[in-house]
């Protein structure tokens, strides 16, 4: 079960999309205060070696201006990692069960064959994938997240416009996708699946929403996944997140039993 967003989290998902996204301009200062923010602090931190001493810069505003200031592309990435942090089980986030155990920042062909596909959906066809690795979760796990961009514009006023952010966690094969146009997500996911992680059938959703209201979803697959550090099960009555070693383990013991 999606846990709605309250009034002044979505207020302020919806001005992050929308500064991401180039809909609304954003200054300084709104990017900085969002980012000091303890939420934007934990997307900085999960960007950065244990040992880049941000700690000793003092506050938390002190430390996201001088990322903004000196890390501009580290910037945009923590700001891209927290939108997929806010926006996740919301009515712009689709989760998939996708191949595992698949390197996506060495495969260079298939980023130009992603790209080359991909920018077929957008009007003057161009399209920009970033890859770049995180940690997730409170056990600080590598995974790869991927930043899609189109371009708006023509000539040399054309600028790149972030269409998706997507996050690939290669140990339990978990997709995640938030589209800045909802329609599109299942079409993106497919590509990237097809062209970068050697998918050879179509993507198994996790979650599917049945009304943003209600917040309902169901799963067509009996699989456990990592959520933000713990273990969750998922099956047809949605989701339940785990948060003891006692349910931890019967559900892992129900998900083998599945399995054979």
């Amino acid at each position: 079960m999606a846990r709605p967003l309250g009034e002044m989290s979505r207020k302020r998902l919806m001005r992050l999309m929308a500064r991401l996204t180039g809909a609304q301009g954003g200054g300084r200062y709104e990017r900085v205060c969002d980012m000091a923010s303890a939420s934007g602090q934990e997307a900085i931190a999960s960007l950065l070696p244990e040992s880049a001493g941000l700690a000793a810069l003092g506050s938390r505003h002190d430390r996201a201006l001088w990322v903004y200031l000196n890390e501009p592309a580290l910037f945009r990435r923590a700001e891209q990692t927290l939108l997929m942090e806010m926006a996740r089980y919301g009515q712009f986030w689709r989760g998939y069960a996708a191949p595992q155990g698949v390197d996506v920042e060495a495969n260079a062909l298939g980023r130009m064959g992603f790209e080359s596909r991909v920018g077929r959906l957008f009007e003057n066809g161009d399209a920009y994938l970033e890859l770049y690795g995180r940690r997730a979760g409170e056990e600080g796990d590598w995974v790869t997240q991927a930043a899609l961009y189109r371009s708006s514009g023509n000539g040399a006023e054309r600028a790149p416009v972030l269409e998706a952010v997507i996050l690939y966690d290669a140990r339990s094969g978990m997709l995640e996708i938030i589209a800045m146009a909802p329609p599109r997500a299942e079409v993106i996911a497919a590509l990237f699946a097809e062209t970068l992680l050697n998918a050879k059938r179509a993507l198994a959703p996790l979650w599917r929403q049945q009304g943003i209201r209600d917040g309902a979803w169901v799963a067509p697959a009996h699989r456990a996944f990592p959520v933000r550090g713990a273990m969750g099960w998922c099956d047809e009555e949605g989701w339940r997140p785990v948060d003891t070693p006692a349910a931890r383990a019967a559900n892992e013991a129900r998900w083998r039993a599945l399995a054979h």
